[in-house]
């Protein structure tokens, strides 16, 4: 069963420009060593797809990606990128209460746990920019094993519409347990925590360990009454395990649940992603059965009863609620495909736990290039549903 998303084809026109934006500059940052950058690339795709695929109910570090790596950074946006920040987008549509709740607010502040290249980030300020609540202060935190994918984020900044601060720190969600100050003081007042697809890459070593657990509870305690916690990854047989052993425990209300396949919307592509497609033979994930749930914290305020989104006996669409659902905007999605000017504000890395040394930079903005049609090819070694 597919999501149904409002906007979705001018949304996903958008997301899929800011891929074009950006993929010569990532592929450009991968050493020009023996082979080409693109092979390298290439090579990286399918050892990512592998991995997706086969090694992440193993406990085991070595069956995890290198981050740190330009070429496997560049391989995971063009590979998943676009249907990230898609997903994140419409699991926000579902329940008034984001909307209402972040309306007329002069700030707002989001955690990103594992947030990779910062596709939560493109889409929960689509959604934003779209429901017109965008507030005047928007702050940032990436917590993720991996700082540098700062520098990716870099590059996919340089092509949004709004101004917004970013830091990255650096956290293990397997092996750390203590919080830093700063960054505990931030979760304190966050509005919303996003988990999209980064609690399956540790939740093996959970189950092989209870106390690996204990950092991610441990943000998840300190969050304020009120707070969201948006979790989407892959369904693997109606995993429950973050709901059981995490929301649950840390006084988390369920506001919305939805299981099935959401699918990227078909569009027109640029000549820049049709290229990279030929020259990695490969192509950006459309679709893949995930679980979406979205959490409030019990406290001063409280949520309705849960709406869940599911398929029946027949496949169609099912949704079970005593709340209202939220009202989401039908027309075009407001300066979503019109250009903008801003301002560059802060963006910084912050080695919570460990030394790293980052450098903040901004690229300079580009025009997106000419787009055409692609064709629809069979599924990837992961299995998904590609474009």
């Amino acid at each position: 069963m597919d999501l149904p998303v409002p906007n979705a084809q001018p949304v996903s026109d958008y997301f899929r420009r800011i891929l074009t934006d950006i993929l010569e500059e990532l592929v450009d940052k991968v050493p020009g060593r023996y082979p080409s950058n693109t092979e390298i690339v290439k090579q990286s795709l399918r050892g990512i797809s592998n991995l997706y695929k086969n090694g992440l109910r193993f406990p085991n570090s070595n069956l995890r990606s290198d981050w740190d790596d330009p070429a496997n950074r560049c391989a995971y946006v063009f590979l998943y990128l676009m249907h990230h920040c898609y997903l994140v987008y419409g699991s926000l549509q579902y329940s008034d209460e984001v909307s209402r709740s972040w309306r007329n607010r002069s700030s707002l502040k989001v955690c990103s746990i594992g947030g990779g290249p910062g596709s939560d980030l493109v889409g929960l300020t689509t959604f934003l920019r779209v429901h017109r609540i965008f507030p005047p202060s928007l702050e940032c935190l990436v917590l993720d094993l991996f700082p540098n994918w700062k520098d990716t984020w870099d590059t996919i900044y340089a092509h949004q519409l709004d101004s917004f601060t970013v830091t990255y720190s650096s956290c293990d969600l397997v092996k750390d347990k203590g919080i830093h100050t700063r960054d505990l003081q931030f979760i304190k007042q966050a509005d919303i925590i996003t988990l999209s697809k980064s609690f399956s890459a540790v939740s093996a070593f959970y189950r092989a360990d209870r106390a690996k657990g204990i950092f991610l509870r441990n943000v998840l305690q300190h969050a304020k009454p009120g707070c969201f916690v948006l979790y989407i990854d892959n369904d693997c047989g109606g995993s429950t395990q973050f709901e059981r052993d995490f929301a649950s425990r840390t006084g988390m209300d369920l506001v919305f649940e939805f299981r099935g396949t959401p699918t990227f919307p078909k569009g027109a592509y640029s000549y820049t992603i049709r290229k990279y497609h030929n020259l990695f033979d490969f192509s950006p994930m459309r679709s893949c059965d995930v679980t979406i749930q979205l959490f409030r914290k019990k406290g001063a305020v409280q949520s309705g009863q849960a709406v869940r989104i599911e398929s029946n006996s027949t496949g169609q669409m099912r949704a079970n609620s005593s709340i209202k659902q939220a009202a989401v905007p039908q027309g075009p999605p407001v300066g979503v495909i019109l250009s903008a000017s801003r301002s560059t504000p802060h963006h910084d890395v912050i080695p919570s736990y460990n030394t790293f040394p980052g450098i903040s930079h901004h690229p300079k903005r580009t025009n997106p290039r000419p787009k055409r049609k692609t064709a629809t090819t069979s599924c990837c070694p992961q299995a998904c549903t590609i474009l």
